[in-house]
């Protein structure tokens, strides 16, 4: 709202003029990034540059109307290297590993820390020797070598710009009545754009943004030309008129205008710029005599902008930012447009050292100060910084092993490996303030609950002080002395909080205080230190107070580690070999005797006792923790295939088809040593494939084996035809992300019509259902859930494929990673309703000690990990999810959280109840308002298989049988069938009670073609996967003679199909 009023008009004066431009003239924070490993072969690199580390591509793609094209020497063709939009042609700069290890030694690199204080334990040094001479700004630090390198699976760790200032320059630029025109924005980025962060020729810029703008006075938002604010008129006049301007040819302010000139005569050079620019970059790394020294100057610039960066108090990467140990440059560095480096210019130092001493200290300043008319430039001494502010935030580090070191780059913050995803911050209460060495009531305590300055903006933040104060007075049981008028608990009275300090400290740092349930209002880490530190020192009022010892000191609150489960074409080359070793050494995936072999039957010994459930409630925490075990065994999270990103229905992109990963001969293990690629070449059961008895080895749907073909042709044909089916299997998990209703529950298969039925035991479907039948929900989240996770199955494997056959699924490595991305939306959906109730007390067998281990023989149901178990965040369980490479098809829902009411019964309510109805069902249809129906293709009394199934529909009239939802329009959808198999003896299903009897449902959602079909009607084909290479087309008296395979035309309500 800071541009326009509350009837969305421009307001004629706009405040925070100076906020709004730091997103494009300064850094206001920054995020972590490290190279991505290159498994192109034909570009001979083995990592991609971070891009940021040379442009911000970011803001370019925002603000660049014309895509800057580099012409690699050994290329061709033009490769874009900066564009509105990423396409195929997007080629980073690369580099390979034998450069990046001449730097890394050269530059000494290594993780370190500070030497824990007297008395502690002392790391051994001859493992981790003492750093010599580490500076940060004026503070000489005693420190030590946690780790040489960059740390384990991570190379070229840099700082690249926050997506906050993305964010801020595209909404100038999209403005409908903008501060400034886009010439003057462009003018301001292609100041200094080869520095994308720490610039300080762009940072000296906002001394003439003025604090206020204004529209004129008789502003007519229809007027044409439009009218304009006067930002633009004020900077430009305020830059002209500047000794600066005046006198300095090479002035930042001179570049700003010639910039700006250029943009409105409309003659940009910019492009031709950052083209030679990138060239002279890549040129210097492709040149086998320049090669060497260019990676030194690049991590040697990376390391520079990473002590500028130190010194702020927000430093939150004291574990992952990499030291050189070997660096001897007095002033910081800068990327010059010839691509190589030099120290800034003495105004830059001396910039450096007002501004970042500045957020250094115990009084931050984000706005830089003026120098326009200050010529002297002479600095004495490096960027400064608050030595008790250095001190209070790396006293919480510690003396860590190298493999606690590991763990926690792994758990608490990894290192981010691309951009435009979620920002990874690790937890804050490793940043404290400058106050948290010696607080005090009047000086720093009585303000965190008088004015909490966490919350924004200023108003909000004295009401919500108010609030708590208030509130708090006549809450409990009085404190004494118990007078008529007294005070529960005065929030701003010392001797009331003094009392019960400790008590108040537990319940602001476990986040159930009562005085607020709004997470932005819980207490972020550095207070809750704040707070404690307070508490430790003897709760002193006021400095003349002396400190004194607790007799039990209050514990910081550790922030736990978890397995970050990432998308398996995120992983780096190292986390690749470590994935596949472990599979191969620990798992034995190829070989008969081994826990591959185990895992793929979870069966006792001599018998059929199979335990996957399917077609029930328990199905997804059943296989939450069947991934949950492997991970215990491998000790290694599982990374996720995500099959459900938007790019995975396109058969031109890179993220279409099965990851190469999965189809590659061999790979290198951790140790050197060359193997056949387990997630390729692993065991099928009991070392015989389903389709082919005569190889060992999984098979898959030979489609996807060969990969995109490069010609058109009938293999191109074939290829699309299956990629595009994904638009379909999208449809059908948005479809399941919609419904309110989670699942039919356990312990009820046969449900009464309530709002917490399953609307598959509905009475029979018409054409026009009665409304009395409308009082249920028609939909259930697994249902829909699992008829996806079915098809995608089928899709993977084909007609000869093991994942197409539940009795062989398991013994593909592409199983875990699907899922395990199954898993990762699941997640999702439970986080996103916290009304969803589970059958809490539902053994979950074979699984005990919440999924770590099994046991294949207790008779006791309580001995068994729950659905209640597992229901929980996946954090509660000890892992995590990253976010996808390429995003989902739709935007998941956002996890909402309330306090959690105790439920009694044999259900669980996860974190909250749903908000109460005024009247009848939660899904009955307004009264009055006719119901929209669509058509459905329904299949009823759906139950488990031997064999795998498709049912493909179309319409009547059709030219073609082609399933493919785009090239046929007359293709409605599909249902695949898995089989659950025979037993050993071959006579009966495995273990039939792992699914639930002919009680499901399964729809295809016809809407698409609602007026054609109701014109022309439906008729379906069914194929059985009976190993060959089509499958066999059944006669249809042979599929109506089985139960749910006989669909029928139902018109449904669209609020219940969401």
């Amino acid at each position: 709202m800071d541009f326009v009023d509350e009837k969305l008009n421009p307001r004629v004066e706009v405040k925070n003029v100076k906020r709004w431009l730091a997103h494009v003239l300064l850094t206001t924070t920054v995020n972590l990034v490290s190279a991505l490993p290159n498994t192109n072969s034909s570009q001979n690199v083995d990592f991609d540059f971070p891009s940021e580390h040379f442009y911000n591509s970011d803001l370019f793609g925002v603000s660049t109307a014309t895509a800057i094209q580099v012409r690699p020497s050994s290329e061709a063709k033009p490769v874009y290297l900066i564009v509105e939009q990423p396409s195929a042609d997007l080629k980073p700069l690369g580099f390979k590993s034998d450069p990046y290890g001449v730097a890394v030694d050269a530059l000494k690199l290594a993780l370190v820390q500070l030497y824990p204080p007297p008395g502690s334990p002392q790391p051994d040094p001859k493992l981790h020797p003492e750093v010599d001479n580490v500076l940060i700004g004026n503070d000489q630090l005693k420190m030590f070598v946690a780790q040489y390198g960059e740390g384990q699976n991570i190379a070229f760790t840099i700082l690249q710009p926050s997506y906050e200032d993305v964010q801020g320059a595209s909404i100038l630029l999209s403005m409908k009545t903008p501060l400034l025109s886009k010439d003057c924005i462009y003018a301001m980025l292609m100041v200094d754009p080869w520095n994308p962060i720490y610039s300080w020729k762009r940072g000296v810029l906002m001394q003439y943004v003025p604090d206020i703008t204004h529209l004129p006075g008789n502003f007519d938002p229809k007027a044409s030309p439009p009218q304009k604010y006067d930002l633009e008129a004020k900077i430009e006049a305020a830059v002209r008129e500047s000794p600066r301007f005046k006198n300095e040819t090479d002035s930042p302010e001179r570049e700003f205008i010639a910039n700006l000139e250029e943009q409105r005569k409309g003659n940009s050079s910019f492009s031709n710029r950052m083209t030679d620019y990138l060239e002279k970059v890549a040129g210097r790394l492709g040149d086998p005599k320049q090669v060497n020294a260019a990676m030194i100057d690049f991590m040697t610039l990376a390391e520079s902008r990473r002590r500028i960066y130190r010194p702020v108090p927000l430093d939150e990467f004291d574990l992952t930012l990499p030291w050189a140990t070997n660096y001897n440059h007095d002033a910081p560095l800068e990327m010059r447009p010839d691509g190589t480096i030099s120290a800034i210019a003495p105004r830059g130092v001396k910039f450096f050292r007002d501004w970042i001493g500045s957020l250094a200290s115990s009084n931050p300043q984000m706005m830089p100060r003026s120098d326009k008319d200050d010529p002297d430039d002479h600095v004495d001494g490096p960027i400064i910084h608050n030595q008790s502010t250095l001190a209070a935030r790396t006293a919480a580090i510690g003396c860590q092993s190298s493999p606690t070191l590991q763990n926690i780059r792994r758990g608490q913050c990894p290192v981010l490996s691309s951009r435009k995803r979620a920002v990874c911050r690790p937890d804050p209460s490793f940043t404290q303030s400058a106050k948290t060495v010696s607080p005090t009531w009047e000086h720093d305590i009585k303000d965190l609950f008088t004015m909490p300055y966490w919350i924004e903006p200023l108003e909000k933040r004295v009401q919500v002080g108010k609030h708590w104060v208030g509130a708090m007075k006549h809450f409990g049981a009085p404190i004494p002395p118990w007078t008529a008028d007294a005070e529960n608990l005065g929030l701003d009275n010392y001797d009331q909080v003094k009392l019960q300090a400790v008590t108040i400290y537990h319940h602001v740092a476990s986040r159930s205080m009562p005085i607020t349930s709004d997470p932005t209002e819980y207490w972020p880490g550095d207070a809750l230190e704040l707070l404690r530190t307070w508490i430790n020192q003897g709760c002193r009022k006021s400095e003349s107070d002396n400190i004194s010892a607790p007799l039990v000191p209050l514990e910081r609150f550790r922030t736990p580690l978890f397995r970050t489960r990432k998308d398996i074409r995120e992983l780096t080359l190292i986390e690749l070999s470590q994935y596949r070793a472990k599979l191969r050494n620990v798992l034995g995936v190829g070989s008969l005797k081994s826990k591959w072999q185990e895992l793929g039957e979870l069966q006792l010994t001599g018998a059929d006792a199979w335990w996957c459930l399917h077609y029930q409630e328990a199905t997804f925490f059943w296989h939450r923790c069947y991934l949950k075990y492997v991970e215990e065994l491998i000790d290694f999270p599982i990374p996720y295939w995500n099959g459900f990103a938007a790019d995975a229905a396109n058969p031109d992109s890179r993220y279409a088809g099965i990851p190469e990963i999965f189809l590659e001969d061999t790979y290198t293990d951790p140790d050197g040593t060359t193997h056949k690629n387990p997630l390729r070449w692993a065991y099928s059961y009991q070392g015989k494939s389903k389709s082919n008895p005569k190889t060992p080895y999984v098979q898959r749907n030979p489609i996807l084996v060969n990969g995109r073909p490069s010609q058109p042709g009938p293999a191109r044909e074939a290829w699309n035809k299956q990629i595009n089916l994904f638009n379909l299997y999208h449809q059908q998990i948005v479809t399941s992300m919609q419904q309110p209703v989670f699942s039919l529950p356990q312990y009820n298969p046969t449900p009464q019509t309530t709002a917490e039925a399953a609307w598959a035991a509905l009475p029979e479907f018409l054409q026009e259902m009665p409304d009395s039948d409308y009082t249920v929900a028609y939909g259930t989240f697994d249902g829909h859930f699992e008829q996806a996770h079915d098809n995608f199955h089928g899709w993977t494997g084909g007609a000869v494929g093991e994942m197409a056959d539940n009795t062989y699924t398991a013994f593909d490595p592409i199983f875990l990673s699907y899922h395990c991305n199954m898993d990762r939306l699941f997640e999702h959906y439970l986080r996103s309703n916290p009304g969803t109730k589970v059958t809490a007390e539902f053994p979950l067998r074979p699984f005990v000690d919440q999924a770590h281990a099994l046991d294949l023989v207790n008779p006791n149901a309580w001995a068994y990990t729950t659905t209640g178990d597992v229901a929980k965040p996946t954090a509660a369980l000890g892992y995590v999810y990253a976010p996808p490479a390429s995003p989902d098809v739709f935007e998941l829902p956002k996890p909402r959280s309330k306090v959690a009411k105790a439920s009694g019964g044999g259900t669980l309510t996860l974190l909250s109840t749903p908000k109460k109805q005024t009247g009848g069902s939660a899904n009955a249809p307004q009264a009055g308002k006719a119901k929209q129906l669509k058509p459905c293709v329904v299949f009823e009394n759906v139950g488990c298989t031997e064999a795998s199934y498709e049912i493909d529909i179309f319409l009547n009239g059709t030219k073609s049988q082609l399933s493919d939802p785009v090239n046929n329009p007359d293709f409605i959808g599909r249902i695949f069938r898995m089989g659950m198999g025979r037993s050993l003896a071959g006579v009966e299903l495995k273990n039939k009670g792992r699914c639930l009897k002919e009680t499901v449902t399964r729809v295809i959602d016809a809407g698409a073609v609602v007026d054609k079909i109701k014109e022309r009607g439906w008729f379906q084909v069914v194929r059985e996967l009976d190993g060959s290479s089509e499958g066999r087309l059944m006669p249809e008296h042979e599929w109506k003679a089985k139960k749910g395979f006989k669909g029928k035309l139902l018109w449904i309500a669209k609020q219940d199909m969401g």
